[in-house]
């Protein structure tokens, strides 16, 4: 896999490559990081977009424990994806 950064991704901390099926974003000049992390911070875990969270008063923690944040940022990438975001026709 080769990387596309020099840096890794500042939220994560795990290498940008090439192998990245959410791509990457830049943050500010010169620093990216990958989607997936990005919109994680925005949109939440799937649990929070699932309202199960302790936010909601749920039981389900924030991120399950045997994940990394990478991880949890890509099931939150595609359960966004899968729930929230329509077709173009």
């Amino acid at each position: 896999m080769a990387t596309l950064t020099a840096r890794p991704c500042p939220i994560c901390e795990e290498a940008i490559t090439d192998a990245d099926v959410d791509g990457f974003r830049p943050m500010a000049p010169g620093r990216t990081a990958h989607a997936a992390c990005l919109l994680r911070l925005t949109v939440g875990s799937v649990a929070h977009q699932e309202k199960r969270c302790s936010c909601y008063g749920g039981p389900s923690p924030e991120r399950p424990d045997d994940f990394s944040f990478r991880e949890d940022a890509l099931a939150a990438w595609r359960h966004f994806v899968e729930h929230h975001v329509e077709e173009e026709v």
